[in-house]
């Protein structure tokens, strides 16, 4: 099958979970994610990053701390000669109920609308069992990353796809 984009979630999947991420110095890459996006780039032409940041909505830190967070983790990626062409996240706190904060859809349909390319053409890569619910809010192929004792869960997943990191993600949709 051909996939159009990827949606990365950031902790757990990208860098290290530390929670409430506020502090750029704190931002460390997990083992193979650079590779992992090189490999993800050649099978999908667009690498997004969508991720709840609610540390913002709960008052822990500003919308320019995770910001910098951000800034922090393109430069890492950038220096190991990778990349993500987006990064979007939900401010909101879980009681907001809003329609942004994954597992809901609504980030992956405003990266389908930015990009115009159908939902069920991306995967969506991500640590938890909430971001394999959001690919499957949007019909898209499901991998959870089971890499970081921070923030593995113990059940089984529901995903498509159980890998160690993003190469082994990579390497696993390469083979559908």
């Amino acid at each position: 099958m051909k996939f159009l984009a990827t949606i990365l979630d950031r902790d757990g999947t990208i860098i290290r979970h530390v929670p409430y991420l506020a502090d750029p110095i704190q931002v460390e890459l997990l083992d193979n994610a650079c590779l992992g996006i090189s490999a993800l780039r050649k099978l999908t032409p667009i690498v997004v990053v969508c991720s709840n940041q609610s540390a913002i909505g709960r008052g822990y830190c500003s919308r320019d701390d995770v910001l910098s967070v951000n800034f922090r983790m393109n430069e890492l990626l950038e220096k190991n000669s990778s990349y993500v062409d987006e990064i979007i996240f939900c401010p909101h706190a879980p009681e907001e109920n809003c329609e942004c904060r994954k597992p809901r859809p609504g980030m992956g349909v405003q990266v389908a609308k930015h990009f115009g390319i159908p939902t069920e053409q991306m995967v969506v890569i991500g640590d938890m069992e909430s971001d394999v619910e959001f690919a499957r809010s949007l019909g898209a192929l499901s991998v959870i990353i089971r890499n970081d004792p921070g923030t593995m869960e113990s059940s089984e997943s529901k995903a498509d796809i159980v890998a160690t990191d993003l190469l082994d993600a990579a390497i696993k949709i390469e083979h559908l």
